[in-house]
């Protein structure tokens, strides 16, 4: 790897709806942790609170920066609605 770049990653978020992952991935490239957030629709099935789930959701995954990850991951946190 050329020494001036940096080492690359991907970052996979989940989000409620598509109003929320756009307001989450605006976010996230507003503040330069990131340089592109993909949206696309996604039927997820998962187990919550011991009851087994099915939604529809919007992934995010965020094209980032190694070194920027633990700063994006803290941002989404700040505003995710998910617990």
């Amino acid at each position: 790897m050329p020494r001036n770049r940096s080492p690359h990653a991907m970052v996979y978020v989940t989000a409620p709806d598509l109003e929320t992952a756009r307001r989450i991935g605006r976010a996230i490239v507003e503040q330069r942790l990131a340089a592109c957030a993909n949206l696309w629709p996604v039927e997820s099935t998962y187990r919550w609170k011991g009851a087994l789930e099915d939604a529809h959701e919007v992934v995010l995954v965020f094209k980032t920066r190694k070194a920027l990850v633990g700063r994006l991951i803290e941002a989404v946190s700040a505003i995710h609605p998910y617990e």
